[in-house]
């Protein structure tokens, strides 16, 4: 594999970040690195005292959506998958150099690709998105109030004083139960078995 910007992912799939396609995307990919991705990795305002995956964050903001809204909540931060979880400073960094559009652009066609790959309908209504957004900023609030120790106001006028129960309750694995749940198909890798593959490098 010669081709810049394409690395390969464990499912053995090729990902070009030049020319993203539904073809590329497989969910067992999604479903292996964002059970194992921390959250909060390099980022020096919240630390990581917490073990918390994105698994886990997808998983919990779930928890505030209807029903119709779920598949597409769970994959709502699927790019970064492709992307990595860039820490806040690196990103106000892109802002200064006007990388910020471009790295948009590139989140915003991922999306649609894994979207339209696993049968999730795009693009999102502006009402999906708000709802959506919103239930993710409470898992934040959350987040970083638990984290850092320190009450904080919740959206929705209320506040978190108290560690809530999902966080102990929600684990990496649920991830896949809760997108078959909501209907997306998870097939096995075919193939070379899984344990070589999670150890190939893209070259």
């Amino acid at each position: 594999m010669n081709e810049p910007n394409s690395f390969i992912l464990p499912s053995g799939l090729v990902m070009n970040l030049d020319r993203p396609s539904p073809s590329m995307v497989h969910p067992r990919d999604i479903i292996d690195i964002f059970s194992r991705l921390p959250i909060f990795a390099g980022n020096q305002e919240t630390g990581s005292r917490l073990s918390w995956t994105w698994a886990q964050r997808a998983v919990a903001a779930s928890y505030f959506v209807d029903l119709e809204y779920l598949s597409a909540a769970l994959l709502y931060h699927a790019p970064i998958v492709y992307l990595g979880d860039i820490p806040q400073h690196l990103q106000e960094m892109m802002q200064q150099y006007e990388m910020h559009s471009w790295f948009r652009d590139l989140f915003g066609a991922l999306q649609q690709n894994i979207f339209e790959a696993l049968g999730v309908s795009w693009p999102l209504d502006d009402q999906a998105k708000e709802r959506i957004e919103a239930a993710y900023s409470k898992v934040e609030a959350i987040e970083r109030c638990y984290l850092q120790a320190v009450p904080i106001a919740v959206p929705g006028n209320h506040r978190f004083d108290d560690r809530p129960s999902f966080l102990d309750h929600v684990h990496p694995n649920d991830f896949e139960k809760y997108l078959t749940f909501a209907g997306i198909k998870v097939p096995p890798v075919d193939g070379e078995p899984r344990s070589r593959l999670l150890n190939t490098r893209g070259g």
